[in-house]
Parts: C-alpha cells; structure tokens; sequence
C-alpha cells in the first residue's frame, strides 16, 4: 500500500491510514477515517483488493460534486491474485 500511495502524498490534503486486519472491522476504519479527514473528498480502499495503477486518477477524474463514486471487485482464485500481485501489468482495467 505503501509504494502504491507514495506519489499522492505530494499532494495537499491526502491523508491514509491502515489498520490491522483482524476479522470484519471495516465499518470501524471508514469511521476513524472520516473522523481524522480534513478533506472535501474522501476515498476507501480495502487492502486485499488489487488495484489498478491509475485508481486514484481514474477516481477523481470521474468525481462530481454531491455525488458518491462506487466501483465493483471481481472475486479471483486465489492463485490468480498471487500471480497478479508478482505480474501486475498482465492486466489493465479500464
């Protein structure tokens, strides 16, 4: 997640947080989130899911004002996902 987020931090206002994952808590994470956030926009990201490079772009290029932006996940075999993870540009969303 580290290396993922490293070139947003250059931006003002961008903030991230991780928590131990242990067990179903994401509800309490989005809330300590938007508890800490300073921000007119916010997003969330589970740290299981494999992204696409260009995320966080993509996800502010389709932002809009008063409106929530949602995507979807695709469940993988898990030995899909760990070749995805060593080989990530085998596939590109758009």
């Amino acid at each position: 997640m580290e290396t993922f987020l490293a070139p947003y931090k250059e931006r003002d206002n961008f903030f991230y947080f991780t928590q131990k994952d242990d067990g179903w808590r994401k509800t309490l994470g989005v809330n300590r989130a938007v508890t800490f956030a300073h921000a007119d926009y916010l997003m969330f990201l589970d740290g299981h899911c494999i992204s696409d490079p260009d995320f966080v772009s993509l996800h502010l290029e389709n932002a809009e004002q008063g409106e929530f932006l949602t995507g979807r996940r695709v469940y993988l075999e898990p030995m899909f996902s760990k070749y995805l993870r060593k080989h990530p540009n085998f596939i590109k969303i758009i």
